[in-house]
């Protein structure tokens, strides 16, 4: 092989591992800008996995993902991703609150309160948190608490930017309603 060949190899060598790169770089920020935007939940568990294959530190990400396999119905999928988000994070806000509502859905109500009641001791209060624990206490039969829950979330919820709030003020009215009933 002649010394042009030699060097017209290299380029072409230096060229496809620049290419590769770039095309990397444009999957990572595309996968990055999407996983902001609203999409059907299988295809942000695809995008989650992907982002979490270049950064499986990421546990916003990862919170994210477990969230996703919640609305799917894979709950076995969310409890792994949501232990690990904890075990990493063991106070991170979200990941509290998404294992209470998973506790929620599997009726471990105990567990779902001792996780809220962790959430809120932290800087981050939102009105949904008093709103599952609400649910949980009252999946215990514990009335009154629920009915506190459901008071305290609804004034939160008065307050908070209506864009980023999670539930209405309406929607604590007819649960506090409910429990009258």
């Amino acid at each position: 092989m002649s010394i042009a060949q030699k060097k017209s190899r290299s380029s072409l060598a230096l060229l496809l591992g620049s290419l590769i790169t770039l095309v990397l770089l444009i999957l990572t920020t595309s996968v990055q800008a999407h996983i902001e935007a609203d999409m059907p939940d299988p295809i942000a568990e695809v995008e989650y996995q992907m982002m979490l294959d270049f950064e499986p530190d990421d546990m916003v990400t990862r919170y994210k993902l477990a969230m996703v396999y919640f609305r799917l119905n894979k709950l076995a999928k969310a409890e792994a991703e949501l232990q690990q988000v904890l075990k990493s994070k063991p106070n991170y806000f979200h990941g509290l609150e998404g294992l209470a509502i998973l506790r929620i859905k599997q009726q471990d109500y105990p567990a779902a309160i001792q996780a809220l009641e962790k959430a809120l001791t932290s800087d981050l209060v939102e009105s949904g948190t008093y709103y599952y624990l609400g649910r949980a206490r009252q999946g215990l039969g514990d009335l009154k608490g629920a009915t506190e829950a459901f008071s305290q979330g609804r004034t939160i919820c008065a307050k908070e930017d209506e864009a980023k709030r999670a539930f209405t003020p309406g929607q604590f009215d007819d649960a506090l309603t409910a429990l009258k009933k």
